[in-house]
């Protein structure tokens, strides 16, 4: 989590259900660290009144059970790295763009789109001696 925040910045607001995992000594130690972050209390186990998380861990729920069927694999946390990418690309409704970019800008960078070449030259590539002279092109252009 600090790995997160170093990187990203600490969140602003944390809502909670008012479980028990919100009332921990993890939660307490947050609000120690970062004394504006804010904790905003939803009714205890009522699902209306967190629709859209509710929404959002049936999603994440979902993507895991596909990743655990499709690697035939009880290891989930290790792919919750990959389903915070998954979730972070799609377009969110309310904001009208991925939250990817929202905070950066642009959309997630994937696979050779990383590199920001044309299309055409990313068609082009189809040995590794093609990739070296794009990688090499695009290494020698920053």
């Amino acid at each position: 989590m600090n790995e997160l925040f170093g990187i990203y910045g600490a969140p602003m607001i944390l809502q909670s259900d008012n479980g028990k995992e919100f009332r921990n000594k993890l939660v307490s130690d947050l609000t120690k660290l970062w004394p504006n972050l804010k904790i905003i209390h939803g009714r205890p186990r009522h699902p209306q009144s967190q629709g859209s998380i509710e929404r959002a861990n049936g999603d994440i729920q979902n993507i895991l059970g596909s990743w655990i069927r499709t690697n035939n694999s009880t290891a989930w946390a290790s792919a919750l790295p990959y389903v915070q990418f998954i979730k972070n690309s799609k377009i969110h409704s309310r904001l009208g763009v991925s939250p990817y970019r929202a905070i950066f800008g642009i959309e997630a960078p994937l696979g050779l789109n990383r590199l920001n070449c044309e299309a055409s030259v990313i068609e082009k590539i189809a040995s590794v001696k093609d990739l070296c002279a794009v990688l090499g092109n695009y290494y020698l252009s920053m």
